[in-house]
């Protein structure tokens, strides 16, 4: 940051950052440790290490023209700050972040969202329905298959095929 002439006080001020936490974002970059870094902050890390001969007008030429300056926040990097107030416990991550946002800001999933809480409210009770235990044993299917990577078989191309319209 010295080379290029601009002092933290000034990113801080740009991004909406206090120096603290930008002091850690910058120790947690120089450490690989990039999880707990703003997305925005972190690509501007990057632009900086790839960008040979690199300068203040530069830096502050990105934070522009990737509206990362916070003044006048859309509701969707509002939206990206509350979820990641609110997942900033040991649980969070990027991938649940995004896939939070992207639940609360459009309805593409809302009958997987709708799927799953009531998955949620069946596991809380102490006996099931046999409708119940097939609602649920759905979900644990799917989470078995995900994390073991099971394969589709060629029954399950052909429908999924038929609901996508794409050729697998």
């Amino acid at each position: 940051m010295k080379e290029m002439d601009i002092r933290i006080t000034e990113l801080c001020d740009y991004l909406h950052f206090s120096r603290p936490t930008m002091y850690r974002f910058i120790d947690n970059y120089e450490a690989g440790k990039y999880r707990g870094i703003d997305r925005g902050v972190l690509s501007l890390f990057r632009y900086i290490d790839e960008t040979p001969n690199i300068g203040k007008k530069n830096v502050i030429s990105f934070i522009l023209t990737n509206n990362m300056v916070q003044d006048n926040q859309d509701d969707e990097s509002k939206l990206s700050k509350s979820v990641k107030k609110y997942e900033g416990g040991k649980f969070a991550s990027e991938e649940k972040t995004s896939l939070l946002i992207k639940l609360m800001s459009s309805s593409d999933y809302d009958d997987v969202v709708q799927y799953l809480s009531e998955c949620e409210q069946i596991r809380s009770k102490d006996s099931l329905t046999p409708e119940e235990y097939e609602k649920i044993g759905r979900l644990a299917l799917f989470r078995y298959d995900v994390e073991n990577n099971t394969k589709l078989t060629k029954t399950q191309i052909k429908k999924v095929e038929s609901i996508t319209g794409v050729k697998l």
